[in-house]
């Protein structure tokens, strides 16, 4: 899955488990573009969205490993 994004996007995509972030669900692997603010969020979803398109934002704070 991973691979498929990083090729239809261009670039790859981090790939990490929830439990690095408080404000997640535990027990889950995520792809995800970094920390944002609400504007720069927006306009990488509406970028991912034609390869992922059931990408969203979720709001979390890293609380490292």
């Amino acid at each position: 899955h991973l691979q498929r994004i990083a090729t239809c996007l261009g670039v790859t995509p981090h790939n990490i488990q929830t439990g690095f972030y408080e404000g997640l669900t535990p027990n889950l692997n995520i792809i995800h573009f970094g920390g944002y603010d609400k504007a720069e969020a927006n306009a990488v979803l509406q970028w991912v969205k034609p390869c992922v398109p059931d990408a969203y934002i979720k709001q979390a704070r890293w609380i490292g490993d």
